[in-house]
This record gives structure tokens, C-alpha cells and sequence, in this order.
């Protein structure tokens, strides 16, 4: 007999009867049929029950796993699960998108051949960092496809530990390529509007409607009006004077009204001096009524005021005395002054459109006009004394200055040309030379009558000191003023005489071929002793004997030791006389004469070759008569050269001249 199969219905429903009359026995009274099929029954829709909300589960588990695949697949980052060896383990579509192929066989590859070689040695330190400490680690990588493209990205890594298993590390991969690409721009464009902000000459302000500063450029910070390192966090009325703050606010209030504000001046008394600021302000944005931001450009128009108070005092100096006339480059007359009207007799309706040579004289050829126009195109402005004509054909000489007008390219744009009428003194001038001339004439005719009664006094002077009887000490005192002053009225006679020959042109020159050597030590013989009363040591250069010039010797001698003499007499006692000489290219040489006195100031030097002007030493016991330097300037221009003088106060004064050299000369051992 089989066996019979424990799963048999009719077998499963005996063991459920049996099992139900046990269960009423137990509880000792028996139930009815019908009760059981109904509690059956209530079962049986409560399993029924239980079953559908199983399946509904189920059904919404699948729906959650199939939108959770959907977001591990879809997602915008690479999700990727590594081992521990940092094998691909699992990875996203967008993980496999991002390397550059099929998810099925990304797996159970390594991931170091995706980074580029250039970070692979940075990419397993940042994994061993992550087994290592276990927590959450980011770091940028430059990845590369299995097609060899490739793109920056940035990696999350996160150790999870499992119980009982290795654990793995489970990486967010997010292509940050064209977020490099957004910020390298915004760099380059920050510094785009930097360097534009950079080249703006203007000073930019952020400013609240409280007059409180925000923020501030400044391409020249000396130009605020407070150090910038305290300027945020202020308000306009702590920064800036009471008026020029009182507009600033009229500006901002102006803009909140209309939007913008331009035109209003501010004056600032900065370090280097007052500064004109205009100022231009914009409404920039209000996120309350109670924040309302501006943007204040300050623009320094300083030189456009000078410019302006230049012009004003341009235009009263255009209406002086002095005939002025504007021309183009072409010399058309564009426009005169009123002096020039007076001078001229022509009105401005005549003279305006024609050329300068309306009011030429004819008396100076085609050559003398160009020269004068060579040396303005050549230097740019050219002066002398011409003869001029009036609109009444009258003749007059006048002073006239030529200046050329260049633009930016250095190419003329106009001509300012300015004359005086200089007639009178031109006659003035006639009138002074002639008695000059007449003076000059009148001294040397009187050479013999001045010297004679003069040399008479000395003599007796002089007998009186020396013949018998010898005259008693208050005698001799008496005689011996006598002899000063008459000594040194003789020295002033001759040196008048001397002046007024010059004057005259009555003194003749003796040039001649000289050694400069054997001048020096014959000037140095002479006047040593006068330095040795003094105690002042006088330095002179050793020349090359054969260092020739071509001057006057004697003459020469004479500016020498009025020079040396001048430098020992207005010296401090014990103190020195340098002497040097110097030779240049354009074959000149130069004698200097520095001395260690007291120094002239500025309008001392003005004065300096005044006959007679002792520049205050009249008083002193410094003897002088105002005039050996004026006769040195003479002589030295009268022998083709020139003189000057440099002095500092307190320090000395240096007094030089130069004068032609003879051809080729030995060089120079100072």
C-alpha cells in the first residue's frame, strides 16, 4: 500500500477537523458547524486582506527601486563603488558616459588608467588617504576617456565599512570641465574690468544715501580725501570739508529723485595742494527703501580749472599794451589785439585775412624775412628789432618776438607774434650813448688834469714822511692817512679812467700767442703776500707749459688779480682760493676762482656788475670802489668771451671766464 502524500486536500482538511473538535473539547463546549465556517471565513478575508497589502507593497518597492535605478542611472554625477584595490566594483550610466564606456565592461576594472598620468601618483596618495582615515574626501582630477579625451573632475570618496565583508569606497565622479571653463572666464573677465577700472583716470565711489562709503577704486590714492585705510565705514560729512560735502549730498539727493546727477563741483584741499573734483553720481539699486546705493565717479579737473584761470589771464594779456597778433600756420592773421590797432591804424576787419606783410616796412630784403622764418621753424621763436610801417605809411623801428605754436604731432598750428613800438626808447637810446660817449670822452681828456694836483699831494706826502726832521708819531699817523687816501684815490682815478676808456672804445687790445702757465705763476707771485696777511692759501693749477691761448696778457693779468684779489678780501680768515682751468670742445678754456666767503644771495647776484653797487660793503672794512668787476665783464667780452659767477650762502662763491684757445693745445694736467 502507498504511502499517502502528507500535501493530500482531503488529508489536510481531516487533520484541520480533528484539530478544531480538540480545540472545542479544550475549551469544553463543542462549536457548531456553522460557527466555524464563519470564523473561517473572517480569516479567510483577513489573509485575503493582509495579502493585498503584501502585493501593493510589493508593487511600490518595485516603483521605488525602479526610481531609484532611474536616479542612480540618471543622475548628473558618476556614482561608482571601488574595492579596496580600487577595482570597479559598480558604476552608474553617467559614470560609464563620463569614461567612455559600456557599464558591463567598466566592471572589475581598475580605475587608475581613467585618471590622466600626470595625476595618477596624486590619485593613489588621495585613495590611500581615504582607506586610511575613512572619512569623506574631495580632490580635483583631470580624467581621461577610453577614446583619449579628456575632462576635469571632482571626486568624492567615502570609506564604508561592512560587517563581515572587505569594505569599499563608494565615489561621487562630477564633470567640473565647463565649471573650470565659467570661472577661468569670469577671471579673465574680472580682470578685463579691473584693468578698465585700472584705466579710468577717476576716482569711483559706492556711496549710501546716508553719505556713508561702501566701497572706493582710486587709480591715484593721494587724491582722497582721507587715508583709504579708514575711508569704508565713514560718511561723507566725517571725510570731507563742510560745502564740498553739503553738494555731494545735493548730488546723491538728485540722482534718488531722477536717477542721475553730473555737473557739480567740489574743491578739496589735499596734501599737494587744492584740488576741482566733478563729480557724476548714478542710482545703483535699492533692496529697501531704506538702502538706497550710488555710484559716485569723481573726476579731478584741477588742471581744466588752471587751464580755464590761464585762459582768463590769457585773455587780459591779449588786451595789454603790447600789439599782438594770432596767424595760422599759413601766417593768415586770425585774429589782433587793440594795441596793435593803435600802433597800426588798421581796424581788425583789415587786418584779419591777410599776412604780416601788411604792416612791413620794405626796408629788410627777401633773405633778412627768410632767416627769420628759418630760425622759427628751426627753434621755435625768434626775436630782434625791425622796422615796421603803419597803415599811414609812417616808418617805425620796433622790438618784435616771433613764437610758433606746435600741436600734439609737434607740426605748427599757429604763430604768436608780438611787437612794441620802441621808438622812443630807441631815441632814448641814441640820446644816453651819445653822453655816455661824451662823458667817457670828458674823463679821458681829463686823465692829466685829475692825475697831476693828485700825484702832487702824494709827493709831499712823501717828503714829509721821509726828509728831515723825522716828524713826531702824531706827525706821522697824519702823513700816513695822506698817503692812503691818496693812494686810493689815485686807484679809483685810474680805475674810472680805465672804465671810461672801455666805454669809449679808446682801449686797444694786444692779443697775442701766451702761455697760460707763465700768466698764473706771475698772477700767484703778486698776490701771494695779500693771501698771507690773511692767512688764506691760495691753490693754482699746474698746466702744460705749452698750453697757449690767444688774449691781451696784460689785460688778462688785470681780470686775473681783481679776481683773486676779490676772493682774498671777501674770505673768511683762514680760509682757501681754488683755481682751476678747463678746456672744452668748442675750443675755449676756462679759468675758475672758487672762494670759501660768505656767499651772495639771488638778488645780490642781480646786482653784481652795477658800477659803483658794492652789493653793502660800503660800511665795511673791506676797501673797493664798485667798479674792477665791471671793468673784468668788458674786457673779457671785448676779447670774444665771457664771464660768471655761481655762489651759495654760506658756502662761497665761484666767479669763471671764458675765452678762445689758439688751435691745437697740449692737454690739460689740473
Amino acid at each position: 500500500m502507498s504511502k499517502k502524500n502528507s500535501n493530500d486536500p482531503i488529508q489536510g482538511h481531516s487533520k484541520a477537523e480533528m484539530r478544531l473538535v480538540s480545540t472545542s473539547a479544550a475549551e469544553g463546549t463543542p462549536r457548531s458547524t456553522e460557527e466555524l465556517l464563519h470564523e473561517l471565513q473572517v480569516y479567510q478575508i483577513k489573509l485575503e486582506m493582509q495579502n493585498e497589502a503584501l502585493r501593493q507593497t510589493q508593487v511600490e518597492l518595485e516603483k521605488s527601486r525602479d526610481l531609484y535605478v532611474d536616479f542612480y542611472d540618471f543622475s548628473p554625477v558618476g556614482y561608482i563603488t571601488l574595492s579596496h584595490d580600487a577595482i570597479i566594483n559598480e558604476i552608474n550610466l553617467t559614470g560609464a558616459a563620463l569614461l567612455g564606456m559600456e557599464r558591463g565592461k567598466l566592471r572589475h576594472r581598475r580605475f587608475a588608467p581613467f585618471v590622466s598620468p600626470q595625476d595618477r601618483d596624486r590619485w593613489h596618495r588621495y585613495f590611500l588617504s581615504v582607506l586610511k582615515h575613512g572619512h569623506k574626501e574631495e580632490c580635483e582630477f583631470q580624467f581621461q576617456r577610453n577614446d583619449g579625451s579628456r575632462f576635469l573632475g571632482l571626486l568624492h570618496c567615502l570609506l564604508l565599512k561592512n560587517d563581515g565583508e572587505k569594505s569599499v569606497v563608494r565615489a561621487v565622479l562630477t564633470d567640473i570641465t565647463k565649471l573650470k571653463q565659467a570661472e577661468a572666464e569670469i577671471v579673465a573677465t574680472n580682470i578685463e574690468l579691473q584693468a578698465t577700472l585700472d584705466a579710468i583716470p577717476d576716482l569711483l565711489f559706492e556711496i549710501g544715501m546716508d553719505g556713508r562709503y561702501y566701497n572706493y577704486h582710486a587709480y591715484r590714492t593721494d587724491l582722497l580725501a582721507t587715508s583709504p585705510d579708514v575711508l569704508l565705514g565713514k560718511t561723507i560729512f566725517e571725510v570731507l570739508p563742510p560745502e564740498a560735502a553739503k553738494i555731494c549730498m545735493s548730488a546723491l539727493q538728485e540722482a534718488s529723485e531722477q536717477g542721475r546727477s553730473t555737473g557739480k563741483v567740489i574743491c578739496l584741499p589735499l596734501q599737494q595742494g587744492e584740488h576741482w573734483f566733478e563729480l557724476s553720481v548714478a542710482f545703483k539699486s535699492e533692496s529697501n527703501s531704506q538702502d538706497k546705493r550710488f555710484i559716485v565717479l569723481s573726476r579731478d579737473i584741477t588742471a581744466r580749472k588752471q587751464a580755464e584761470v590761464d585762459l582768463r589771464i590769457a585773455s587780459v594779456a591779449f588786451e595789454s599794451q603790447e600789439s599782438l597778433m594770432i596767424t595760422d600756420a599759413n601766417g593768415v592773421i586770425l585774429r589782433v589785439n587793440k594795441a596793435f590797432i593803435e600802433t597800426n591804424g588798421y581796424t581788425t576787419e583789415e587786418a584779419v585775412g591777410q599776412t604780416p606783410r601788411l604792416i612791413q616796412s620794405g626796408l629788410h630784403d627777401d633773405d633778412f624775412h627768410r632767416a627769420i622764418w628759418e630760425t622759427v621753424q628751426r627753434t621755435g621763436t625768434w626775436k630782434g628789432e625791425v622796422w615796421g610801417r603803419r597803415k599811414n605809411g609812417e616808418l617805425y623801428p620796433k622790438w618784435l618776438t616771433i613764437s610758433a605754436v606746435r600741436g600734439g604731432d609737434c607740426a605748427v598750428t599757429h604763430y604768436v607774434i608780438a611787437y612794441i613800438d620802441i621808438t622812443e626808447l630807441r631815441n632814448a637810446k641814441i640820446a644816453a650813448e651819445k653822453a655816455n660817449r661824451a662823458k667817457s670822452d670828458f674823463l679821458s681828456s681829463m686823465s692829466h688834469e685829475l692825475r697831476t694836483p693828485l700825484n702832487a699831494i702824494l709827493g709831499f706826502a712823501q717828503l714829509l714822511e721821509l726828509d728831515p726832521p723825522a716828524p713826531t708819531p702824531i706827525q706821522m699817523i697824519k702823513i700816513q692817512e695822506i698817503l692812503h687816501g691818496g693812494w686810493y684815490l689815485l686807484d679809483l682815478i685810474n680805475e674810472v679812467l680805465d672804465l671810461a676808456s672801455i666805454e669809449s672804445g679808446k682801449v686797444a687790445l694786444s692779443p697775442e700767442l701766451m702761455s697760460l702757465q707763465e700768466i698764473l705763476l706771475e698772477c700767484k707771485t703778486m698776490i701771494e703776500p695779500q693771501a698771507e696777511q690773511r692767512d688764506i692759501k691760495i691753490n693754482f693749477p699746474q698746466l702744460d707749459i705749452s698750453f697757449f691761448v690767444y688774449a691781451d696778457p696784460t689785460r688778462i693779468k688785470q681780470v686775473l688779480i681783481n679776481l683773486l684779489s676779490n676772493a682774498i678780501k671777501y674770505n673768511r680768515v683762514h680760509g682757501t682760493v681754488e683755481v682751476t682751468c678747463t678746456a672744452n670742445a668748442l675750443k675755449q678754456f676756462r679759468i675758475s676762482i672758487k672762494d670759501t666767503g660768505e656767499g651772495l644771495s639771488p638778488e645780490k647776484l642781480a646786482q653784481l656788475f652795477q658800477p659803483f653797487n658794492r652789493l653793502g660793503q660800503e660800511n665795511s672794512a673791506v676797501e673797493g670802489t664798485g667798479i674792477g668787476l665791471v671793468m673784468v665783464k668788458k674786457l673779457i667780452e671785448q676779447m670774444g668771451g665771457k664771464i660768471g659767477v655761481e655762489s651759495t650762502i654760506g658756502v662761497g662763491s665761484e666767479f669763471w671766464f671764458e675765452l678762445p684757445v689758439d688751435g691745437v693745445v697740449a692737454s690739460l694736467a689740473v
